[in-house]
């Protein structure tokens, strides 16, 4: 998938840029969510690893 083509299909389209920028907020959220989502799983493995030696 081409980021670009597809905004410039959008806009040329006449789809607002406001939906283009409200979509990559949501995907930004989404990477942060599963990143800290990792993070808190390799936490969790972690302590499990210590209470369980």
């Amino acid at each position: 998938m081409n980021w670009i083509s597809i905004y410039k299909e959008n806009v040329e389209g006449g789809v607002s840029p406001t939906i283009m920028i409200i979509g990559f907020i949501g995907m930004i959220f989404a990477i942060i969510y599963a990143i800290t989502g990792y993070i808190a799983n390799k936490r969790k493995s972690n302590m499990n690893q210590n209470h369980n030696p």
